[in-house]
């Protein structure tokens, strides 16, 4: 059995820390609260990680504070390990107030080292965070990364978290000079790191840098965001990607089938000169109820007129003016008299070519 007071493992997207002093009931002395601190650290700027175990060791999760070893320890910094802790830990259970009265117990002592200070202001900014309290949020973390004393990985934790901060508080630029540092240093940043660069940049207005993220953002995903794929599609129009935003939305109304999308993919293909697919996303869009606008059945309208289907444009037209969807103005007029004439030459047309045969078809 390993002698190590916390063990830290992975298993796929599943990290495990474990407390290990069983004799003792993982109580927390000052070693057990500095590596288990240093672990759960860890374990949160790995970016592979989806979701974070933290068990115990033996017949208990933990006793709490190890209140001999502390009062034993004559070393002041163990104490304060151990305030630390515990305002971590009531911050991880909710206990705002709790957390913030640990911290404020630290926050005078004149022996706090850049460790244990930077730690202290950590614990200050989750709080905040937690409360949205964004700016003291902002403050706290900058001084917890000015104190110098965060493990990398902590320290890199900070620095995303600051970096999501200055995008909330509207401050761009130092959102994307954070961004760019972190980005620097982690191995293997998360999609959603890029999708928050991308609206820092697009805030900025800086959309040639938006679409570059945002498009790194949906490359890096298994299964993009909602809120991705539109900051995608939205940068390719204003940038008349029509072509390069079609894969986008054929995904976005097969996962999220809005009427926004499906109107969206209709156009684009318009745009492209494919009347035959923009007529098929509308006619569908249609079978699901969705088009509940005059101006929406109106464009379907004209686009059966486009591919000479007539009688079906004349249809849509009349049962939207007898419904009252479409308003009976003279456009709607024109247009259904210009289906309906459309329909007569077509009728026309098929008796001089297949005769009788047509009119058998029609009864």
């Amino acid at each position: 059995m390993s002698s190590e007071q916390v063990i830290y493992e992975t298993k796929g997207p599943v990290s495990w820390v474990v407390l290990n002093r069983p004799k003792k009931l993982n109580a927390f002395g000052t070693e057990l609260a500095r590596k288990a601190l240093d672990v759960v650290c860890r374990a949160l700027a790995d970016q592979a990680t989806r979701v974070v175990v933290i068990t115990g060791r033996g017949r208990a999760f933990s006793a709490g504070a190890d209140l001999y070893e502390i009062a034993a320890d004559p070393d002041p910094a163990g104490r304060i390990d151990i305030m630390a802790t515990i305002a971590h830990k009531a911050i991880a259970d909710d206990r705002y107030d709790d957390a913030l009265a640990a911290l404020d117990e630290m926050k005078p002592n004149p022996t706090l080292n850049s460790y244990e200070r930077s730690l202290m202001w950590q614990g200050y900014g989750f709080v905040y965070s937690s409360r949205d309290e964004f700016a003291e949020a902002a403050d706290s973390f900058e001084k917890s990364l000015s104190a110098g004393g965060l493990p990398e990985q902590a320290e890199l934790q900070t620095r995303y978290n600051l970096a999501q901060l200055y995008v909330m508080l509207e401050r761009y630029e130092h959102a994307i000079t954070e961004f760019h540092g972190w980005f620097e240093r982690v191995r293997n940043p998360s999609p959603t790191a890029y999708y928050m660069l991308a609206m820092a940049y697009l805030q900025k207005g800086d959309k040639v840098e938006a679409l570059r993220n945002a498009e790194r953002a949906v490359e890096r995903s298994a299964v993009p965001k909602e809120a991705w794929l539109e900051l995608l599609v939205a940068l390719r129009l204003e940038q008349k990607e029509y072509r390069e935003v079609v894969p986008v939305l054929e995904n976005m109304v097969t996962r999220f089938p809005k009427k926004t999308y499906w109107l969206q993919l209709s156009a684009v293909y318009s745009e492209l000169g494919e009347h035959e697919k923009a007529l098929a996303v509308l006619e569908l869009a249609n079978e699901q109820g969705m088009l509940t606008k005059g101006s929406e059945l109106m464009s379907l309208a004209q686009l059966y007129l486009y591919n000479q289907i007539p009688f079906k444009a004349a249809r849509v037209l009349e049962e939207g003016i007898g419904n009252g969807v479409i308003e009976a103005d003279a456009r709607a007029w024109q247009l259904l008299a210009l289906g309906c004439v459309l329909l007569v030459l077509f009728c026309f047309y098929q008796v001089a070519v297949h005769g009788m045969d047509f009119l058998r078809y029609l009864e």
